[in-house]
């Protein structure tokens, strides 16, 4: 397509009459109309107000100023307020044409900051719209088989992630006829909840602070977590410090994620909304042992069951006292620890490469679009 005259993207672009978007804050979970704004998701929300929907001629490209991110719209919307641009070319391009250009560029990324002014900068080509046309065919006609390819993947990803909920709650479920017994968790058990923080004690760079969203999939990921004054940390809030070995379990919003503290993760202070668990007694109850436990349904369930809140789950001390956990025999609770560590490692590695094979699905798609306006 080198041989091919192109213009710039700002000088194809009709002019689009000026909208009111909708506020964040102003959301709908329902309503008359689908708000589309600079966001990931295709649809942010909804809304019932007329003024903010766009009344022009479909299909149109929405594009984030901040975000760059690119959706192709063919229905009645109203957009959001912030960084919400309607890209609709002249009728020199075919639509399709047109957002797969936009996809295929590569925005330099500013932050936050905004990226119009950059992307009316790039040249479009400008083949005939029947050439355009036939261009778009080829695209869909191999991206449908990477849909379709990706499809599989996301369900077999699916079926991997709940495999390892289905063998616990087979193993854990089992405890009375397997005649392990059942015993309360704070007989067995040391557990501790985090201190309650006001937001002007954190600070931006201190003791590193477990919220809920730390908590991931037997890992901690501080990626955006909070932290502590080390006078705070090392002072009245000492004792909230966790160490290696302990379990953590969060108890608020996603009630149930659960990792084990590694010397590389300290130092770490915990955060309100996770509590830390820790055997008493090693010869009855192995921490590990105790971890799968605390990861299995039947545990998770249990504690759902009594939580409180409408928005939002939280289970406290009061509900945590209340459950019972099954306590086998020390040299069987090491067998079955050691069964399910190997499954975990297996199921890990399988879901990686199951998100790999998505990426490189994702990727394929970019080669295409790149082949398809460079030659």
């Amino acid at each position: 397509m080198n041989s091919v005259r192109t213009k710039k993207l700002g000088e194809v672009l009709e002019k689009i009459p000026k909208i009111v978007g909708v506020l964040t804050k102003d959301y709908l979970d329902e309503g008359m109309f689908p708000i589309v704004d600079q966001g990931q998701s295709f649809i942010a929300g909804y809304t019932n107000d007329i003024a903010s929907v766009y009344c022009g001629e479909l299909p149109v490209v929405i594009f984030g100023d901040h975000t760059r991110a690119m959706k192709f719209i063919d229905f009645p919307f109203a957009i959001g307020a912030d960084g919400t641009k309607i890209l609709k070319p002249t009728s020199e391009f075919d639509a399709k044409f047109f957002y797969y250009f936009l996809l295929s560029i590569n925005i330099p990324a500013r932050g936050y900051a905004r990226h119009y002014s950059l992307l009316r900068e790039f040249k479009i080509p400008l083949p005939t719209v029947g050439e355009q046309k036939k261009i778009v065919a080829r695209i869909e006609k191999q991206f449908a088989k990477i849909d379709e390819a990706a499809c599989l993947r996301a369900e077999s990803l699916a079926s991997t992630e709940q495999i390892f909920p289905a063998i616990l709650h087979e193993i854990f479920s089992s405890a009375e006829s397997k005649e392990w017994g059942l015993v309360s968790i704070t007989n067995e058990a040391f557990f501790q909840e985090g201190p309650g923080i006001r937001s002007y004690e954190y600070e931006d760079d201190g003791y590193p602070m477990i919220n809920v969203r730390c908590v991931q999939d037997g890992r901690i990921n501080l990626t955006g977590g909070k932290a502590a004054s080390r006078e705070l940390a090392e002072g009245k809030w000492k004792h909230f410090q966790v160490q290696v070995g302990d379990i953590l379990f969060t108890t608020s919003g996603t009630i149930g994620r659960v990792a084990v503290v590694q010397e590389y993760d300290l130092p770490l202070l915990m955060n309100t909304s996770v509590v830390r668990f820790r055997t008493l007694d090693e010869s009855r109850l192995a921490n590990d042992f105790l971890y799968w436990v605390l990861r299995s349904p039947d545990f998770v369930n249990g504690l759902k069951v009594q939580s409180t809140g409408s928005a939002q789950q939280n289970v406290g001390p009061s509900h945590i006292k209340k459950m019972q956990i099954p306590l086998p025999p020390l040299a069987e609770q090491k067998e079955i620890v050691k069964k399910l560590d190997a499954l975990s490692e297996k199921v890990r590695a399988l879901q990686e490469l199951q998100s790999a094979q998505a990426t490189d699905l994702k990727a394929l798609k970019q080669s295409i679009l790149h082949e398809a306006f460079s030659g």
